[in-house]
């Protein structure tokens, strides 16, 4: 550096240090806040991890909706009687027990003779009839008659049915659950056709004289699936304590020594996830055993999947 910009530079030092030393402090304290922000997350201990997909209950459902006219009369209001078919698309789950709603009954009501039709917080709902509630898997299908009085002019019996959202899609005997076990059979998942199980591994990357040991778990999606959501559990070891996780929400089950990720993002095929845990590792036993799975994003993928399989 010449000497001419050194005497500069301490010029504006000697004229500007309360400043400077301000500024410093300044960023010092922002720098250390965040790093205290995400080493210091603490761990839900109330509760147990779920998984929800960003996706709808419609697509995770595997359901799409049709509509033909039994009648229509009258203009503003304008009525109708439609004849809603419900097509089950999955190849393996068959539904037994489902319901769906309408938006807004102030623009559309519908006339209801029993309690298989009812208005809660701004929606109708519609439910099976008990006669009606199996929709056999592959392309089976059912037929809803619903009479409707649309008040707002704009709407059109067409724009009715593309408003209804599946909500419910309850599972037969035959619908397909499998308990997946960690490799030491501490913890399991029960997964159903909607999921898939995926690979989570640990590796000890920090260990500290107080006890705690930094482990990083990765999460990852060797299906052929994209994904809206996943999840994992894993055991900790008896004796041991969780300390800290970052960056999902996560719940403990001190009790049985479990911890329990809950992730919505999606994820493609092949890529991976990370979280850490910091444990403190007294007990003898060698902890997180691991066990994850994911939810698959449609039944489209479900079956293109399987074409695959069968090539």
């Amino acid at each position: 550096m010449k000497k001419r910009t050194r005497r500069k530079l301490k010029r504006f030092f000697n004229k500007h240090h309360v400043l400077v030393v301000l500024l410093v402090a300044i960023i010092t304290v922002v720098t250390m806040t965040g790093g205290y922000a995400l080493l210091s997350q603490s761990v839900n201990v109330n509760g147990m991890a779920t998984v929800k997909g960003n996706q709808s209950q419609e697509e995770l459902c595997a359901i799409t909706k049709s509509y033909t006219l039994g009648g229509e009369w009258g203009q503003n209001p304008y009525n109708a009687i439609i004849n809603i078919t419900l097509t089950n698309n999955s190849p393996t789950h068959t539904i037994v027990g489902w319901t769906f709603r309408i938006p807004d009954p102030n623009k559309v009501s519908v006339l209801s003779w029993d309690d298989t039709v009812y208005v809660e917080n701004g929606y109708t709902y519609v439910t099976d009839q008990g006669y009606n509630e199996t929709i056999n898997a592959n392309g089976g299908s059912v037929v809803r008659q619903l009479q409707i009085q649309v008040n707002d002019p704009t709407m059109s019996a067409a724009d009715v049915v593309n408003s209804i959202e599946i909500l419910d899609c309850g599972g037969a005997t035959n619908y397909e659950v499998i308990n997946i076990y960690s490799p030491n059979h501490h913890v399991s998942l029960e997964i159903n056709q909607l999921e898939t199980q995926l690979t989570c591994t640990s590796e000890l990357t920090q260990a500290y004289s107080g006890g705690d040991v930094y482990y990083t778990i990765r999460i990852t999606n060797d299906s052929n699936y994209d994904l809206v959501s996943w999840r994992l559990k894993g055991y900790y070891g008896e004796g041991n304590a969780l300390t800290n996780s970052w960056p999902y929400q996560w719940s403990v089950d001190s009790d049985n020594h479990i911890v329990s990720i809950t992730n919505t993002s999606n994820m493609a095929p092949g890529q991976t996830a990370e979280a850490v845990v910091v444990i403190n590792q007294n007990g003898n036993e060698n902890p997180l055993d691991l066990v994850c799975a994911g939810i698959k994003s449609s039944a489209a993928s479900v079956q293109s999947a399987a074409r695959s399989r069968s090539r």
